[in-house]
């Protein structure tokens, strides 16, 4: 009977206890499991375990990867009643560990003693272990709760989830057969050839920069079908991601190690895509997956994209500190992170990658006023701190603003390409004209604007076709040196068009303009000299030779010129000064424009080059002020002197300084000057 009451007691203790939580809570074992998942034709791989046969997902991965689709729901945690409350159909608002990896190590589970509500009632019949203080679901009892399915493919080894929108077929476009199937207008903004494989980082084991090894990549496999050299590159970058959740860049200017680019991990995502496609390998598509959860986090994340005007910039310079005060805003970078976000939004169904390149295209809107000169004359290269672009970048902006156009069908990218063409075709025309002989011919300037000292344009070719379209004549020229920087091609009989076409790189180009022989040849001046009126002051002084003395005092000298009449301010406008460096100066300088109001223009100039060579800008070249210059009449060169040594003179022959109205002008000094050399030649 004693027995028999003990047995009662012990009962009755242990019922209380488990009424309490105390008891009844026995640990299970957790193995980290990685499942495979598919969500609406979606791959992906969030962090679960294995507890007894049977796959737990941590509730906000799920909450966080529904986000987009039907069976959205919101996770909140009620600290004070240690509850979990879901509410279904509302938006899910991220706290930033989602899918955050769980390691390798096994863990202890235990039944979750939190109550669990959906929609206001509890969930009574819900499986839910706590591990390391958060809770785990078995996918299975959501998904009435929740709305979706869930089936098991065994020989693809994952689990595939459907939500009630995509049963219905309302929530995934079918996708193109190939994600190279967008063509060359998107892909040949990604071609780029360099020798030998990327450059490595002092730690030996990432790239230095990602943007051009997944150019080489996608290079490699889209012109050549080169796919091992292209899989040896992206596993190197998978390895990066693996080891640290982003692309972390060497230190550069005043970013210090770890800064990431918009311009990285999208084209490494296409890549990765491209690689699966031929290779079959599920390691590259899971790749891919994973970056496009990484590519919309914000800079505090390791990420690109930060608010500015209450929408996602993509930065192409980003560390954690960069917003929407300090950073810089280059154009083209940002570009090449939204349009390949786009690409991937479009071939993956992705509503995040969508959402983000709308809120990138709304912000181009608001603010490309800014990037552009009064009258659309020229273009910065970014915002903060203002540079004037350059013409390959000018090449590169047409191209993404092609290729982004094609993709969104925004009509915004259509005229932003519009207004760059015009912008090259008024600085790299054509000219057809008669030479002494009587012979017709073609002459294009590959030295233009805004920085005329040196041949930015990689190549330039020179088609020639007759009335039928067929292709009688191809002139290509190539090369930085003074006898490359002017086109002068002969033309045939029987040709009627003559269009030029420059490349900005070794497999981009951009069709410059074109001009049709019947409308006659161009008559053109070679009137182009200027005789101007020179004195020197501060660190310099002329000698009885006429050369300017410098010497290391104030720390600059400066060299001023006054044109004898006012020319007008012309965009077109180019200026030459020559200069023997008879020193072998390394001195930096800039150049300030006047007009007869004393209004000024200002820009820096790149360093004195050796021997006898000439500087020629033009007003491109020159940060714009709030009013133009009415006309030019005077100009102050700013030579800073604290590369020459204390007590030592340096001499820098000035020779003739020219004004020319126009390109074609321009072109005849250069084919006439006894000067030898561009002043920037590499």
């Amino acid at each position: 009977m004693k027995t028999i009451k003990r047995l009662i007691c012990l009962f009755l203790a242990f019922a209380a206890l488990m009424a309490l939580g105390i008891v009844a809570n026995a640990a299970v074992s957790a193995v980290v499991s990685n499942q495979a998942l598919e969500i609406d034709g979606i791959f992906v791989r969030p962090a679960s375990y294995n507890i007894n046969g049977e796959n737990y997902f941590r509730i906000r991965d799920l909450a966080y990867l529904l986000s987009d689709s039907s069976a959205r729901f919101s996770v909140d945690y009620d600290e004070a009643a240690r509850s979990v409350r879901i509410a279904t159909g509302d938006p899910y608002a991220p706290i930033g560990s989602e899918l955050q990896s769980l390691g390798k190590e096994a863990q202890q589970a235990v039944s979750s003693p939190q109550a669990i509500y959906i929609d206001g009632q509890k969930a009574e019949a819900l499986t839910v272990y706590l591990i390391r203080d958060c809770n785990f679901f078995r996918l299975r009892d959501l998904t009435d709760v929740l709305g979706f399915t869930v089936d098991y493919d065994e020989a693809g080894r994952r689990i595939i989830l459907t939500t009630s929108a995509a049963e219905a077929g309302d929530s995934k476009k079918e996708n193109i057969g190939s994600i190279t199937d967008y063509g060359d207008v998107v892909f040949n903004n990604y071609m780029m050839l360099i020798d030998g494989m990327p450059q490595m980082q002092e730690n030996g084991i990432d790239y230095v920069n990602y943007w051009l090894s997944a150019g080489f990549a996608i290079t490699k496999m889209y012109k050549f079908n080169d796919y091992a050299t292209a899989a040896a590159i992206v596993d190197c970058m998978m390895d990066t991601f693996s080891r640290n959740g982003y692309f972390p860049r060497p230190a550069y200017s005043t970013l210090a190690y770890g800064w990431v680019s918009s311009m990285d991990a999208p084209p490494i995502a296409i890549a990765s895509q491209m690689l699966y496609e031929h290779t079959g390998e599920e390691k590259y598509k899971d790749f891919a997956l994973q970056l496009l959860d990484y590519i919309p986090k914000d800079v505090s994340e390791h990420g690109f994209t930060a608010s500015v005007n209450g929408k996602r910039w993509l930065f192409e310079y980003a560390d954690s500190q960069t917003n929407d005060v300090n950073g810089k805003f280059v154009l083209n970078g940002s570009m090449v992170g939204t349009l390949s976000a786009s690409i991937l939004a479009d071939y993956f169904n992705s509503e995040k990658l969508r959402v983000l390149v709308e809120e990138s295209t709304e912000n181009y809107k608001e603010m490309m006023d800014q990037y552009l000169f009064r009258n659309h004359e020229w273009c910065y290269y970014m915002l903060n701190k203002k540079a004037v672009n350059q013409p390959h970048y000018v090449i590169f902006e047409i191209r993404l603003c092609d290729a982004l156009f094609e993709m969104t069908g925004d009509a915004f990218y259509q005229e932003q390409a519009a207004i760059r063409r015009e912008m090259l075709l008024r600085y790299y025309k054509g000219y057809l004209y008669t030479d002494d002989t009587g012979s017709h011919s073609f002459s294009f300037l590959r030295g233009g604007a805004p920085h005329y000292y040196y041949n930015d344009l990689y190549e330039t070719k020179v088609d020639m076709f007759d009335d039928a379209g067929q292709l009688i004549k191809t002139e290509t020229v190539g090369g930085r040196k003074l006898t490359d920087a002017v086109i002068q091609a002969s033309i045939p009989e029987g040709v009627s068009k003559v269009t030029w076409t420059a490349k900005s790189g070794p497999l981009f180009s951009v069709l410059i303009g074109e001009l049709q022989l019947e409308n006659g040849y161009d008559v053109v001046s070679s009137e182009y000299a200027a005789n101007v009126d020179l004195a020197a002051s501060a660190d310099g002084a002329f000698n009885n030779e006429g050369d300017l003395v410098l010497i290391n005092n104030t720390g600059k000298a400066n060299l001023t010129g006054k044109l004898p009449a006012p020319v007008p301010s012309n965009p077109e406008t180019i200026f030459v000064i020559e200069f023997d460096n008879l020193s072998d100066l390394n001195c930096t300088m800039d150049m300030t424009l006047y007009d007869s109001a004393g209004s000024a223009l200002n820009r820096t100039l790149i360093q004195l080059q050796s021997g006898k060579c000439f500087a020629a800008f033009g007003l491109p070249g020159f940060l714009q002020k709030e009013t133009d210059l009415i006309d030019i009449s005077s100009f102050r060169l700013r030579v800073f002197t604290t590369a020459i040594p204390k007590d030592t003179e340096s001499k820098l022959r000035i020779g003739n300084v020219y004004v020319f109205h126009n390109t074609w002008e321009y072109m005849q000094y250069c084919k006439q000057t006894d000067c030898t050399a561009l002043w920037r030649e590499n």
